[in-house]
Protein backbone atom coordinates (compact mmCIF):
# COMPACT_ATOMS: atom_id res chain seq x y z
CA UNK A 1 0.00 0.00 0.00
CA UNK A 2 1.36 3.10 -1.06
CA UNK A 3 2.47 5.67 1.48
CA UNK A 4 0.36 9.50 1.57
CA UNK A 5 2.59 11.76 0.54
CA UNK A 6 4.02 14.20 3.34
CA UNK A 7 2.52 17.47 3.93
CA UNK A 8 4.75 20.15 2.43
CA UNK A 9 5.29 22.99 5.27
CA UNK A 10 3.50 26.20 4.71
CA UNK A 11 5.59 28.99 3.69
CA UNK A 12 4.65 32.30 5.57
CA UNK A 13 3.00 34.88 3.34
CA UNK A 14 5.51 37.50 2.26
CA UNK A 15 4.31 40.28 4.06
CA UNK A 16 2.33 42.96 1.69
CA UNK A 17 2.93 46.82 2.51
CA UNK A 18 -0.66 48.57 2.85
CA UNK A 19 -1.01 51.62 0.22
CA UNK A 20 -0.69 54.35 3.34
CA UNK A 21 3.36 52.73 4.39
CA UNK A 22 4.29 52.48 0.59
CA UNK A 23 3.24 56.76 0.53
CA UNK A 24 5.20 57.35 3.74
CA UNK A 25 7.84 55.30 2.40
CA UNK A 26 7.83 57.15 -0.88
CA UNK A 27 7.73 60.58 1.07
CA UNK A 28 10.71 59.75 3.38
CA UNK A 29 12.64 58.29 0.44
CA UNK A 30 12.18 61.10 -1.63
CA UNK A 31 12.78 64.05 1.38
CA UNK A 32 16.25 61.68 1.93
CA UNK A 33 17.02 62.14 -1.83
CA UNK A 34 16.43 65.86 -2.42
CA UNK A 35 18.02 66.28 0.88
CA UNK A 36 21.19 64.15 -0.76
CA UNK A 37 21.01 66.17 -3.92
CA UNK A 38 20.70 69.58 -1.78
CA UNK A 39 23.89 69.12 -0.26
CA UNK A 40 25.62 68.06 -3.48
CA UNK A 41 24.35 71.00 -5.48
CA UNK A 42 24.73 73.43 -2.70
CA UNK A 43 28.47 74.63 -3.45
CA UNK A 44 30.48 76.87 -1.86
CA UNK A 45 31.23 80.55 -2.66
CA UNK A 46 34.03 82.31 -3.44
CA UNK A 47 36.40 83.89 -0.84
CA UNK A 48 34.95 87.13 0.35
CA UNK A 49 36.32 90.73 0.41
CA UNK A 50 36.20 91.92 4.32
CA UNK A 51 39.25 94.22 3.90
CA UNK A 52 36.95 96.77 6.05
CA UNK A 53 37.49 94.23 8.81
CA UNK A 54 40.88 94.53 9.45
CA UNK A 55 42.70 96.60 12.04
CA UNK A 56 44.80 99.22 10.84
CA UNK A 57 47.46 97.51 13.06
CA UNK A 58 50.97 97.08 13.15
CA UNK A 59 51.16 93.14 13.02
CA UNK A 60 48.14 91.06 11.61
CA UNK A 61 49.63 88.00 13.63
CA UNK A 62 48.96 89.82 16.97
CA UNK A 63 45.17 89.41 16.77
CA UNK A 64 44.82 87.07 18.96
CA UNK A 65 47.49 88.37 21.51
CA UNK A 66 47.54 91.63 24.02
CA UNK A 67 48.50 94.63 22.85
CA UNK A 68 48.85 98.39 22.94
CA UNK A 69 48.02 98.62 26.57
CA UNK A 70 48.81 102.45 27.21
CA UNK A 71 50.10 101.62 30.75
CA UNK A 72 52.84 103.71 32.59
CA UNK A 73 56.00 102.78 33.04
CA UNK A 74 55.40 101.64 37.20
CA UNK A 75 52.26 99.48 36.28
CA UNK A 76 53.94 97.53 33.91
CA UNK A 77 56.84 96.79 36.35
CA UNK A 78 54.36 95.50 38.43
CA UNK A 79 52.93 93.44 35.85
CA UNK A 80 56.01 92.08 35.22
CA UNK A 81 57.01 91.34 39.14
CA UNK A 82 53.49 90.08 39.39
CA UNK A 83 53.95 87.54 36.48
CA UNK A 84 57.50 86.31 37.79
CA UNK A 85 55.73 85.40 40.87
CA UNK A 86 54.08 82.17 38.99
CA UNK A 87 50.49 81.42 38.05
CA UNK A 88 49.93 79.90 42.28
CA UNK A 89 50.89 83.13 44.06
CA UNK A 90 49.39 85.44 41.40
CA UNK A 91 45.68 83.72 42.82
CA UNK A 92 45.23 86.41 44.82
CA UNK A 93 41.56 86.69 44.35
CA UNK A 94 39.83 84.08 42.47
CA UNK A 95 36.65 85.58 41.74
CA UNK A 96 38.63 87.43 38.86
CA UNK A 97 41.02 85.18 37.72
CA UNK A 98 40.26 82.26 35.16
CA UNK A 99 42.01 80.24 33.45
CA UNK A 100 43.55 82.36 30.76
CA UNK A 101 46.24 81.99 28.52
CA UNK A 102 47.35 84.89 28.50
CA UNK A 103 49.69 85.42 31.40
CA UNK A 104 49.50 89.25 30.99
CA UNK A 105 45.68 89.35 31.79
CA UNK A 106 46.08 86.92 34.97
CA UNK A 107 49.10 89.63 36.27
CA UNK A 108 46.36 92.44 35.53
CA UNK A 109 44.17 90.96 37.67
CA UNK A 110 46.31 90.31 40.20
CA UNK A 111 47.01 93.76 40.01
CA UNK A 112 44.36 95.06 40.61
CA UNK A 113 43.93 92.73 43.67
CA UNK A 114 46.70 94.12 45.34
CA UNK A 115 45.94 97.55 44.97
CA UNK A 116 42.46 97.03 46.39
CA UNK A 117 44.18 95.45 49.42
CA UNK A 118 46.35 98.39 49.62
CA UNK A 119 43.54 101.06 48.79
CA UNK A 120 42.15 98.63 52.41
CA UNK A 121 45.15 99.73 54.19
CA UNK A 122 45.51 102.83 53.15
CA UNK A 123 41.81 103.69 54.10
CA UNK A 124 41.72 102.09 57.36
CA UNK A 125 44.73 104.19 58.11
CA UNK A 126 42.85 107.17 57.45
CA UNK A 127 45.34 107.94 54.48
CA UNK A 128 42.48 109.33 52.60
CA UNK A 129 44.64 111.12 49.70
CA UNK A 130 46.52 108.32 48.80
CA UNK A 131 43.55 106.11 49.04
CA UNK A 132 41.36 107.97 46.48
CA UNK A 133 44.57 107.46 44.15
CA UNK A 134 44.82 104.14 44.72
CA UNK A 135 41.47 103.39 44.27
CA UNK A 136 41.09 105.55 41.24
CA UNK A 137 44.37 103.56 39.57
CA UNK A 138 42.42 100.33 39.90
CA UNK A 139 39.42 102.01 37.18
CA UNK A 140 42.81 103.50 35.17
CA UNK A 141 43.86 99.84 34.70
CA UNK A 142 40.48 98.51 33.88
CA UNK A 143 39.69 101.59 31.29
CA UNK A 144 43.31 101.26 29.89
CA UNK A 145 42.68 97.25 29.07
CA UNK A 146 39.20 98.25 27.66
CA UNK A 147 41.09 100.92 24.90
CA UNK A 148 43.37 98.63 23.95
CA UNK A 149 42.70 96.97 20.73
CA UNK A 150 41.98 93.30 22.56
CA UNK A 151 39.85 90.47 22.27
CA UNK A 152 36.43 89.92 24.03
CA UNK A 153 37.98 88.21 27.03
CA UNK A 154 40.27 91.55 27.50
CA UNK A 155 37.11 93.62 27.19
CA UNK A 156 35.88 91.18 29.89
CA UNK A 157 38.81 91.50 32.01
CA UNK A 158 39.10 95.80 31.78
CA UNK A 159 35.45 95.63 32.44
CA UNK A 160 36.06 93.07 35.63
CA UNK A 161 39.09 95.10 36.69
CA UNK A 162 36.62 98.77 36.33
CA UNK A 163 34.07 97.48 38.13
CA UNK A 164 36.64 96.13 41.51
CA UNK A 165 37.76 100.04 40.96
CA UNK A 166 34.48 101.77 41.10
CA UNK A 167 33.27 100.01 43.89
CA UNK A 168 35.92 101.11 45.42
CA UNK A 169 35.27 104.90 44.60
CA UNK A 170 31.22 103.75 45.79
CA UNK A 171 32.38 102.91 48.72
CA UNK A 172 34.30 106.09 49.00
CA UNK A 173 31.75 108.48 48.63
CA UNK A 174 29.04 106.63 50.50
CA UNK A 175 31.66 106.75 53.32
CA UNK A 176 30.98 110.58 53.74
CA UNK A 177 34.47 111.22 55.27
CA UNK A 178 35.67 113.46 52.57
CA UNK A 179 35.95 117.03 52.74
CA UNK A 180 35.12 119.56 49.92
CA UNK A 181 38.98 119.36 48.90
CA UNK A 182 39.22 115.30 48.97
CA UNK A 183 35.86 115.36 46.71
CA UNK A 184 37.33 117.87 44.36
CA UNK A 185 40.95 115.55 44.11
CA UNK A 186 38.40 112.35 43.60
CA UNK A 187 36.43 113.97 40.97
CA UNK A 188 39.46 114.98 39.17
CA UNK A 189 41.24 111.68 39.64
CA UNK A 190 37.85 109.46 38.38
CA UNK A 191 38.02 112.34 35.38
CA UNK A 192 41.27 111.43 34.29
CA UNK A 193 40.82 107.77 33.52
CA UNK A 194 38.51 107.54 30.64
CA UNK A 195 37.16 105.25 27.93
CA UNK A 196 37.54 105.19 24.37
CA UNK A 197 33.74 105.15 23.00
CA UNK A 198 34.91 102.99 19.94
CA UNK A 199 36.97 100.53 21.91
CA UNK A 200 34.61 98.19 21.53
CA UNK A 201 34.31 98.61 17.83
CA UNK A 202 37.84 97.49 17.69
CA UNK A 203 37.35 94.75 19.44
CA UNK A 204 34.82 93.13 17.02
CA UNK A 205 37.24 93.12 13.95
CA UNK A 206 40.18 91.55 16.05
CA UNK A 207 37.44 89.30 17.10
CA UNK A 208 36.43 88.70 13.44
CA UNK A 209 40.01 88.05 12.80
CA UNK A 210 39.98 85.30 15.16
CA UNK A 211 36.55 83.77 14.04
CA UNK A 212 38.02 83.91 10.52
CA UNK A 213 40.96 82.14 11.64
CA UNK A 214 39.31 79.89 13.17
CA UNK A 215 37.27 78.49 10.75
CA UNK A 216 40.25 78.19 8.45
CA UNK A 217 41.75 75.97 10.76
CA UNK A 218 39.11 74.16 10.79
CA UNK A 219 38.63 73.57 7.48
CA UNK A 220 42.16 72.77 6.90
CA UNK A 221 41.98 69.62 9.04
CA UNK A 222 44.16 71.17 12.02
CA UNK A 223 41.60 72.11 14.90
CA UNK A 224 39.01 68.86 15.40
CA UNK A 225 35.25 69.85 15.17
CA UNK A 226 34.42 67.99 18.75
CA UNK A 227 36.86 70.38 20.26
CA UNK A 228 34.40 73.18 20.08
CA UNK A 229 32.13 70.99 21.36
CA UNK A 230 33.95 69.56 24.65
CA UNK A 231 34.50 72.27 26.86
CA UNK A 232 38.07 72.54 25.86
CA UNK A 233 38.78 69.08 26.51
CA UNK A 234 41.28 67.20 23.75
CA UNK A 235 39.40 65.22 21.52
CA UNK A 236 40.47 62.99 19.00
CA UNK A 237 43.07 63.82 16.15
CA UNK A 238 41.79 66.27 13.79
CA UNK A 239 40.16 65.76 10.70
CA UNK A 240 39.07 67.57 8.36
CA UNK A 241 35.17 68.04 8.23
CA UNK A 242 32.89 66.54 5.90
CA UNK A 243 32.39 69.41 3.05
CA UNK A 244 28.74 68.71 1.92
CA UNK A 245 28.39 69.90 5.82
CA UNK A 246 30.59 72.38 6.53
CA UNK A 247 31.51 75.16 3.81
CA UNK A 248 34.56 77.21 5.34
CA UNK A 249 33.52 80.77 2.79
CA UNK A 250 29.86 80.28 3.26
CA UNK A 251 30.53 80.43 7.32
CA UNK A 252 33.31 83.30 7.02
CA UNK A 253 30.69 84.97 4.89
CA UNK A 254 27.95 84.66 8.16
CA UNK A 255 30.39 86.19 10.59
CA UNK A 256 31.00 89.59 8.26
CA UNK A 257 27.63 90.30 8.05
CA UNK A 258 27.31 89.58 11.79
CA UNK A 259 30.06 91.23 12.94
CA UNK A 260 29.40 94.60 10.11
CA UNK A 261 26.30 94.64 11.66
CA UNK A 262 27.56 94.38 15.49
CA UNK A 263 30.12 97.28 14.46
CA UNK A 264 27.48 99.23 13.02
CA UNK A 265 24.89 98.79 15.91
CA UNK A 266 27.85 99.54 18.56
CA UNK A 267 27.51 103.00 17.75
CA UNK A 268 23.60 103.06 18.12
CA UNK A 269 21.19 103.56 21.27
CA UNK A 270 20.25 99.88 22.19
CA UNK A 271 16.25 101.28 21.95
CA UNK A 272 17.45 101.79 17.74
CA UNK A 273 19.49 99.28 17.61
CA UNK A 274 18.06 96.11 15.33
CA UNK A 275 20.31 93.51 17.14
CA UNK A 276 20.54 91.85 13.14
CA UNK A 277 23.14 89.66 14.20
CA UNK A 278 22.07 88.18 17.85
CA UNK A 279 18.53 87.01 15.64
CA UNK A 280 19.87 85.25 12.65
CA UNK A 281 21.71 84.01 15.35
CA UNK A 282 18.89 83.17 17.21
CA UNK A 283 16.72 82.12 13.64
CA UNK A 284 19.19 79.42 13.49
CA UNK A 285 18.95 77.88 16.46
CA UNK A 286 15.19 77.82 16.42
CA UNK A 287 15.19 76.67 12.96
CA UNK A 288 17.26 73.39 13.41
CA UNK A 289 15.65 71.78 9.72
CA UNK A 290 16.14 74.55 7.52
CA UNK A 291 19.65 74.71 8.87
CA UNK A 292 20.24 70.83 8.40
CA UNK A 293 18.96 71.82 5.00
CA UNK A 294 21.10 74.45 4.44
CA UNK A 295 23.92 73.14 2.96
CA UNK A 296 26.65 74.52 6.12
CA UNK A 297 24.68 72.71 8.61
CA UNK A 298 27.71 72.87 11.02
CA UNK A 299 29.23 76.16 10.15
CA UNK A 300 25.61 77.91 10.89
CA UNK A 301 25.23 75.97 14.46
CA UNK A 302 29.01 77.33 15.58
CA UNK A 303 27.75 80.81 14.28
CA UNK A 304 24.57 80.53 16.01
CA UNK A 305 26.28 79.50 19.39
CA UNK A 306 29.61 81.89 19.25
CA UNK A 307 27.69 85.32 18.42
CA UNK A 308 25.38 85.32 21.27
CA UNK A 309 27.98 85.78 23.88
CA UNK A 310 29.82 88.10 21.81
CA UNK A 311 26.55 90.01 22.07
CA UNK A 312 26.66 89.37 25.92
CA UNK A 313 30.32 91.08 26.44
CA UNK A 314 28.72 94.40 24.06
CA UNK A 315 26.19 94.88 26.56
CA UNK A 316 28.55 94.64 29.82
CA UNK A 317 30.57 96.99 28.17
CA UNK A 318 27.62 99.77 27.68
CA UNK A 319 26.38 98.86 31.33
CA UNK A 320 29.96 99.21 32.14
CA UNK A 321 30.44 102.99 30.58
CA UNK A 322 26.98 103.97 32.00
CA UNK A 323 28.33 103.15 35.38
CA UNK A 324 30.99 105.15 35.48
CA UNK A 325 28.87 107.99 34.11
CA UNK A 326 26.44 107.79 37.21
CA UNK A 327 30.34 107.66 39.62
CA UNK A 328 30.47 110.92 38.07
CA UNK A 329 27.32 112.06 39.05
CA UNK A 330 27.55 110.20 42.12
CA UNK A 331 30.34 112.12 43.23
CA UNK A 332 29.24 115.44 42.14
CA UNK A 333 26.27 115.07 43.69
CA UNK A 334 27.90 114.55 47.34
CA UNK A 335 29.85 117.65 46.72
CA UNK A 336 27.29 119.58 46.39
CA UNK A 337 25.51 118.18 49.68
CA UNK A 338 28.53 119.00 51.24
CA UNK A 339 28.73 122.61 49.85
CA UNK A 340 25.21 123.35 50.46
CA UNK A 341 23.85 121.16 52.75
CA UNK A 342 20.85 119.29 50.85
CA UNK A 343 20.61 116.99 47.98
CA UNK A 344 20.40 118.39 44.68
CA UNK A 345 16.83 119.21 43.20
CA UNK A 346 17.70 118.29 39.71
CA UNK A 347 20.81 117.42 38.06
CA UNK A 348 21.18 120.41 36.02
CA UNK A 349 22.18 122.34 39.83
CA UNK A 350 25.41 120.26 39.93
CA UNK A 351 26.30 122.27 36.30
CA UNK A 352 28.41 124.04 35.88
CA UNK A 353 29.79 124.33 39.55
CA UNK A 354 30.38 120.37 40.07
CA UNK A 355 30.48 118.96 36.85
CA UNK A 356 30.75 120.61 33.41
CA UNK A 357 27.16 118.67 31.79
CA UNK A 358 25.28 115.61 32.86
CA UNK A 359 26.54 112.73 30.49
CA UNK A 360 23.40 111.43 28.34
CA UNK A 361 22.00 107.58 28.83
CA UNK A 362 23.95 105.17 26.67
CA UNK A 363 20.68 102.74 26.37
CA UNK A 364 18.71 105.52 25.11
CA UNK A 365 20.68 109.07 24.11
CA UNK A 366 18.93 110.96 26.98
CA UNK A 367 20.38 112.47 29.85
CA UNK A 368 20.46 110.24 33.06
CA UNK A 369 17.70 110.17 35.58
CA UNK A 370 17.61 111.50 39.10
CA UNK A 371 14.86 110.59 41.15
CA UNK A 372 14.62 113.33 43.88
CA UNK A 373 12.14 111.09 46.64
CA UNK A 374 14.53 108.15 46.37
CA UNK A 375 17.50 110.40 45.95
CA UNK A 376 18.64 107.88 43.48
CA UNK A 377 20.88 108.32 40.23
CA UNK A 378 19.66 105.99 37.70
CA UNK A 379 19.77 104.53 33.78
CA UNK A 380 16.47 103.14 32.06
Amino acid sequence: MDEPSPIPPKLPKSKRFSKKEIALFSVFGTILLLFLVHLFVTREIPPIDDSDLVLPSKDSKSDLKFRDLRLKESALQDIVKLAQMGREEAQIDGEFLVNSPAPELEALRALAALRDAEFKSLWDRGETEIAIKKAVSILKVGSNIQRADGSPIHQLVGLSVTARGQAKIVEIVQSQRLSSAQLQLLFDEVMSASFDSQGFQKTLVVDYSSQKMLMEELAAGRIDIDYLSQNGEKGPDPSKPNPLLFKKNNTIRLYAEAYRDMIEEAAMFPASAPNAAYNRAHRIRVNRPKTYFSGNPVGELIFSMTIPAIVGVQERNRKTRIQFDLLRIQIAAEHYRLESGNWPNHLESLVPEFIDSIPIDLMDGKLLRYNTEALRIYSV
